[in-house]
């Protein structure tokens, strides 16, 4: 009986395994397909996590926003900023928007 059992969990574990690495779909990232979920974020404000690899094709992910018309109300980013222009001090940030 536990012979059995063993042999029909590696046989589904094979089935399910072969299944996988049969796909020929490759994955697509979320940004990608806004039209799935482009109605879930409009009229509302919406912040961003992002950073400069952030991106849409070859657009970043907050222009991409924008054009489409998302109201993008904040925007996280690491030191340098999203598109990494920005200096590495934040002083100097803080400075420059007062």
């Amino acid at each position: 009986m536990k012979r059995s059992f063993i042999f029909f969990y590696f046989l589904i574990l094979a089935l399910i395994s072969s299944s996988c690495l049969s796909s020929e779909k490759s994955p697509v990232p979320g940004a990608n397909q806004m039209d799935q979920y482009k109605h879930l974020i409009e009229g509302k404000s919406v912040a961003v996590v992002a950073n400069q690899t952030s991106m849409v094709r070859k657009t970043h992910l907050v222009d991409t926003l924008l054009r489409i018309g998302i109201n993008v109300s904040a925007i996280f980013a690491p030191e340098h900023g999203f598109r990494d222009l920005a200096d590495a001090a934040i002083r100097s940030w803080m400075e420059r928007i007062q």
